[in-house]
């Protein structure tokens, strides 16, 4: 991320941080990202993208309980962009972490 990206802390409330990301590649369509994170929980609370068309995305993130993951539940999004905008919501579910996969996931298919 640091490669691409100059990352700067913006400010912290004690409650959450904000930060500012801008990409070191001039040619970007993206301008900047502007990132909350959770103090405690160390969770991304809302990312908001800014793009040099003059479009946006934003993206506030929800989180539940799965075992002893918290793991995202709901993500609320809005787009604005040029000619077309949308808003949105993803629910995720059904997790189920740690579950076993077979061996034959991995193998190379046979030609």
């Amino acid at each position: 991320m640091r490669s691409d990206y100059t990352v700067t802390a913006l400010g912290d409330t004690g409650t959450v941080s904000s930060y500012s990301l801008v990409p070191k590649n001039s040619g970007s369509r993206v301008k900047g990202i502007a990132i909350t994170v959770d103090d405690a929980s160390a969770l991304i609370q809302h990312v908001a993208w800014s793009y040099t068309n003059v479009g946006t995305l934003q993206l506030t993130e929800y989180y539940a309980p799965v075992g002893t993951f918290q793991l995202p539940a709901k993500s609320d999004i809005s787009a604005r962009f040029p000619g077309y905008s949308v808003d949105g919501t993803l629910s995720f579910g059904d997790y189920k972490p740690n579950a076993p996969v077979s061996p034959t996931v991995f193998a190379s298919p046979k030609a």
